[in-house]
């Protein structure tokens, strides 16, 4: 919000995929004379979780966090060693994810560190369970609040239930119309 505020951006579309695609409906929601419209790539909400499971979640994800912080960031001794990680990485057999596609992801993700050294800057809290996962009710009541035309773009082969994303789509407020699931 303090983003659109400051560029004096009184309406704006949201594009947003994975975890920005559960964040995006909520400020929708909070916020619906702000958001035009929304395009939503895997996701719709939060990942949800019973109330009963809540405590065993937080749990496990605090237990990930604290193994993270513990983790040194691997220091690699030359760029090319990190093209290298990026590519021994990538999922093999994509022929376009070439040295050139991994050099650009190493520009992207990776800083020379005081020992002349290369790390990689992500945030590896990002592969650590979220700490809170809302009740589905809690998803339910944001998404009724969503008066924007909603696209949702989801591939075939998800770890997404699209079981899941049709029954989302149907708590949204906005008329059904302006309504739509893209599998692609």
């Amino acid at each position: 919000i303090f983003l659109t505020t400051a560029l004096k951006w009184e309406k704006f579309t949201f594009l947003a995929h994975s975890m920005a695609a559960g964040v995006a409906p909520w400020f929708a929601g909070a916020l619906p004379d702000r958001v035009q419209a929304m395009v939503l790539l895997e996701g719709l909400g939060f990942w949800t979780a019973p109330m009963s499971d809540l405590p065993t979640s937080m749990g496990r994800a605090l237990n990930q966090l604290s193994a993270l912080e513990e983790k040194d960031n691997k220091v690699y001794p030359t760029w090319d060693a990190v093209v290298e990680r990026i590519l021994e990485g990538h999922v093999k057999g994509d022929s376009e994810f070439d040295r050139e596609a991994a050099a650009t992801l190493a520009v992207r993700g990776a800083r020379q560190d005081s020992t002349g050294g290369y790390q990689f800057t992500r945030d590896l809290r990002v592969k650590a369970l979220s700490l809170l996962r809302p009740h589905n009710e809690l998803n339910e009541v944001f998404l009724k609040a969503v008066r924007c035309p909603l696209l949702v773009i989801m591939a075939e082969n998800t770890f997404v239930s699209l079981d899941v994303i049709h029954s989302r789509l149907k708590a949204v407020g906005t008329t059904p119309d302006k309504v739509k699931l893209v599998k692609v």
